[in-house]
C-alpha cells in the first residue's frame, strides 16, 4: 500500500486536510442545528425534520449538481462552495439576534437547506478532483486517506468537538468558528489543479443549455457500465446500513447483549477500531482479489457479521451449555459481549473495504468528462436509500424485534452480494479484471487529407 508516495504528494496533502477540516465542521453544523431546533421548539418531531433538511437536497439536485461540476474548473467551484458555506454558516449568527431571523425556525430550515445543496456541489468536485492529483495506481492508498478521515471527522465533529464547542463557546461563537474553518478550506485548496479535461472546458455553458442533457447522460453512463452500476449499489447500500446500525445502536447494546444503553460504546470503539485496521490493509487484500471481488466479499462478511451480531446472545448461550456453564451468572454476558465486539471489530474492516474500494472503481471506470456526475448520483442514491429506512429503522425493530430486523438486513446483505459475485464472473476477463478504462464515446475526429507531393 503505497501511503508514503501519497503523503508526500502536496497537492494531495492539501485537499485531503481540506476534507478533513471541512467534513469535521459539516458535521458540527449538523450536530449545532440539531441543538438549535431543539432550544427553540422543545419538539422532538421538529428536531426529526432536520435529519430531512440534511439528506433530501442530495437527492433533489445532486444529479444537476455533478453535471453542473463536470461542466466547470472544479477547483473554482471547491473554492466558490466553501466561501458560500461560510457564508451561511455565518447567517445562523443571525438567528440568536433580536431581529427579523431572531429564533426563526422557518429561517433555521432554510439555512439548512441552503447549506446542505452548496454540499452537494463540493462532494462531487472534491472526488473527481482526486485521479488528478494521483496516478492510477495510488488511487486506493488516497481513497483509504479519505475513508479514514471521512469516518473520523464524522465520529469526532458529532460525538466530541461538536459538543466540546457548543458547552465551551456556545452557539453563537460556534457559528462564526465553523465560518473560520470553512474559509481555511477554501485557501487550502485555491490553486489546486483543476480536473477538468479540455473537452469539458472547450464549447460548455452551465446554465441553461443542454443541462438536462447533461444529467440524463450520465444516468445513461452509469446504467450502460456494470462496474460502475455495481459499486454505486453496493457502497450506497453499506453506507445506509452504517447508518441503520448506528441509529439502533443503544437498542443492541440493550436488548441484544443485555447491557445498559449508555455502553453502546463496546460496539462503537471495536467498529472504529475495525475501520483504522481496514484502511491500513485493504491494498493488500485488493492486490490479493481484486477490487471488484473486495467490494463484494466485504459485503456478504458484513451481512454474516451482522446476523451474527443479531444471533449474539443465543449464540453465547448455547456455547456455555454446550461446554457445561451457566447462562445464569456473568460468565455468559461475557462471552456475548466477546462475540459482539468481534462482529463489530470485522463490521468496521468489511464496511471500509467496501467505500474505499468502490470509490476506487467509480474514479478508474469513469471518465474525466462525466466524473463529477457519477459521484453525485453515488450522492444521490446512498441518500435517497438510506433516507427512509434510517427514519424508520427504530419503528421497524419496535414492531417485529431489533434481533429479527437485524438479521433480515445481514440476509439481504449476503444475498445481494451473492448475486453481485455471480455478475463478476458472467463479466469479459477484461472488464471483471480491470483491465482497461472506459472513456465516454467521442465524435470520432476528421480525417487529414493527404497531398501527392509536387512534381
Amino acid at each position: 500500500m503505497q501511503l508514503p508516495e501519497v503523503a508526500r504528494n502536496r497537492d494531495f496533502m492539501r485537499l485531503w486536510v481540506a476534507q478533513a477540516i471541512s467534513q469535521t465542521a459539516q458535521t458540527v453544523v449538523n450536530f449545532a442545528v440539531l441543538v438549535l431546533i431543539e432550544e427553540i421548539s422543545q419538539r422532538s418531531l421538529l428536531v426529526s425534520l432536520a435529519i430531512l433538511a440534511f439528506s433530501l437536497p442530495a437527492v433533489l439536485v445532486g444529479a444537476i449538481a455533478g453535471a453542473i461540476v463536470d461542466r466547470t474548473n472544479k477547483t473554482h467551484m471547491m473554492l466558490i462552495t466553501n466561501i458560500l458555506r461560510a457564508l451561511v454558516v455565518g447567517s445562523f449568527f443571525l438567528i440568536r439576534l433580536n431581529g427579523p431571523l431572531g429564533n426563526s425556525l422557518v429561517a433555521v430550515y432554510v439555512l439548512t437547506i441552503i447549506f446542505s445543496i452548496v454540499g452537494q456541489f463540493f462532494g462531487p468536485a472534491e472526488a473527481a478532483t482526486i485521479p488528478s492529483l494521483v496516478p492510477r495506481e495510488q488511487l486506493l492508498s488516497a481513497n483509504a486517506f479519505f475513508s479514514a478521515t471521512f469516518n473520523g471527522s464524522v465520529a469526532v465533529g458529532f460525538a466530541i468537538l461538536g459538543p466540546l464547542l457548543v458547552r465551551v463557546l456556545g452557539l453563537d461563537q460556534l457559528w462564526l468558528v465553523v465560518a473560520g474553518a470553512f474559509l481555511v478550506c477554501a485557501l487550502l485548496v485555491a490553486g489546486l489543479p483543476s480536473g477538468t479535461s479540455r473537452r469539458t472546458r472547450a464549447g460548455t455553458t452551465i446554465l441553461p443549455e443542454g443541462l438536462l442533457d447533461a444529467v440524463r447522460e450520465g444516468w445513461d453512463y452509469l446504467r450502460k457500465n456494470p462496474r460502475l452500476r455495481r459499486a454505486t449499489a453496493i457502497s450506497s447500500i453499506a453506507v445506509s446500513v452504517l447508518l441503520m446500525i448506528a441509529s439502533l445502536g443503544p437498542g443492541v447494546a440493550s436488548r441484544v447483549l443485555g447491557l445498559n444503553t449508555q455502553d453502546v460504546s463496546i460496539i462503537m470503539i471495536p467498529a472504529g477500531l475495525g475501520m483504522g485496521l481496514g484502511v491500513i490493509f485493504v491494498g493488500r487484500a485488493a492486490k490479493l482479489i481484486g477490487k471488484d471481488r473486495l467490494v463484494t466479499i466485504s459485503l456478504a462478511s458484513a451481512g454474516v457479521l451482522l446476523m451474527l451480531l443479531a444471533g449474539a446472545r443465543v449464540l453465547g448461550e448455547r456455547l456455555i451449555l454446550l461446554f457445561g456453564g451457566s447462562v445464569s451468572g456473568g460468565e455468559a454476558t461475557n462471552l456475548v459481549v466477546s462475540i459482539a465486539v468481534i462482529c463489530a471489530l470485522g463490521l468496521g474492516v468489511s464496511n471500509t473495504w467496501v467505500t474505499i474500494s468502490a470509490n476506487t472503481v467509480l474514479q478508474e471506470e469513469s471518465a474525466e468528462e462525466v466524473r463529477g456526475r457519477v459521484f453525485a448520483m453515488l450522492f444521490s442514491v446512498t441518500n435517497l436509500i438510506s433516507a427512509l429506512p434510517v427514519l424508520f429503522a427504530g419503528a421497524l425493530a419496535d414492531l417485529i424485534g431489533l434481533v429479527p430486523i437485524l438479521f433480515l438486513i445481514g440476509l439481504i446483505m449476503a444475498s445481494l452480494s451473492t448475486f453481485f459475485l455471480l455478475q463478476i464472473k458472467r463479466e469479459p476477463a477484461s472488464r471483471s479484471g480491470e483491465l482497461e478504462k472506459r472513456t465516454v464515446k467521442l465524435l470520432p475526429a476528421p480525417k487529414k487529407e493527404h497531398f501527392p507531393p509536387p512534381p
